[in-house]
């Protein structure tokens, strides 16, 4: 019963404590040369950003699963496992430990991360949600955007939902600010919702629970997450917000605190980003003084194309080191 345990095991240690350090490793020292090298600092926020940050994980685990699916469906295995089922055991064991480990973490960061936000909406017929409907309806970049009114919320402005997305705002910020105030904000939202950007949170958190060297990312994740805003601010301005009116909204929902309402969870994604100050500093001097527009780079295509192989390997070349691996355990639990 114990040696069946003992390649498991052996396989999530090294895979776990070898190849993903390693992996975030090399993905810390290409984020920080990227974001030194970057042209605009909206470019810190691309999309090869994020897949650069969930690589180290996702890439290890995806090969590692693959390798043990094609462990036990390769013909000598399964030719066994058809004869006597105790010869599979033990890569069946390693494939329920990943879907067992991935699952609950799966679980917990949902709950924990995107716990049903609870708001109180205003009534259709209020002056204020009215308003907002009209706003929406004369845009033609707003008019298919979910738009919630709520009252009493911590913040004005923010994205919820991961496959649903929706876009709440305060009737409070609303009553305060202007019309085009209100597109700038509503705009800079929308580029969230396009980019599914509280998916991507989601994902780039479990990945970062699963890794064990996930701090060596920490702080570019923060630069991407504050790049985030300005690259959607950018777009924002590129569909129709006024930046003046835009820099109003950012400092309107800065000095926010009309919201008492404790029942309504902080979101990921609100209008002013992280809170940070010298980061808001920075987006209003940008909108203020106009930016550059951000890069348009490939490099998300490349990554997801190496996760693709990391997936495909084991089935052209066989599992290969995780054969060699199963060998060598099996060498040394029966040494004398």
């Amino acid at each position: 019963m114990i040696s069946e345990w003992l390649f498991p095991l052996t396989a999530l240690l090294l895979t776990w404590a070898l190849l993903m350090p390693a992996a975030t490793l090399l993905c810390a020292l290409l984020l920080s040369w990227r974001r030194k090298r970057a042209r605009v600092w909206a470019d810190v926020g691309a999309p090869t950003t994020f897949m650069l940050l969930i690589a180290p994980t996702l890439g290890p685990l995806i090969w590692l699963t693959s390798a043990t699916v094609h462990l036990i469906e390769s013909y000598p295995v399964l030719q066994a496992c058809m004869l006597q089922a105790e010869a599979c055991h033990e890569a069946l064991i390693l494939l329920g430990l990943i879907g067992a480990l991935t699952a609950l973490v799966c679980a917990g960061r949902l709950f924990y991360e995107h716990a049903p936000v609870r708001i109180q909406p205003v009534s259709p017929g209020d002056p204020v949600c009215q308003r907002v409907r009209q706003l929406c309806a004369r845009h033609e970049l707003l008019r298919g955007l979910d738009v919630s009114v709520a009252a009493h919320c911590p913040i004005p402005v923010f994205t919820t939902g991961l496959l649903w997305r929706r876009v709440v705002l305060d009737a409070c910020f609303v009553q305060s600010a202007d019309d085009a105030m209100v597109i700038a904000a509503l705009l800079h939202e929308r580029a969230h919702v396009l980019h599914r950007d509280c998916l991507r949170h989601l994902l780039t958190k479990i990945c970062f629970t699963l890794n064990p060297a996930s701090r060596l990312l920490g702080g570019e994740y923060m630069h991407w997450r504050h790049a985030l805003e300005a690259r959607c601010d950018h777009h924002a301005i590129t569909h129709g917000a006024e930046p003046l009116a835009l820099a109003q909204s950012l400092v309107s929902a800065a000095r926010f605190e009309c919201g008492t309402s404790a029942s309504c969870a902080p979101p990921s994604f609100g209008l002013t980003g992280q809170r940070d100050l010298s980061t808001l500093k920075l987006r209003l001097a940008l909108l203020l003084e106009g930016g550059i527009t951000p890069s348009s780079s490939k490099g998300h295509v490349a990554i997801l194309l190496g996760l693709t192989a990391c997936l495909i390997l084991p089935h052209l070349s066989g599992s290969g080191l995780l054969d060699l691996l199963h060998i060598q355990v099996e060498r040394l639990y029966h040494l004398p």
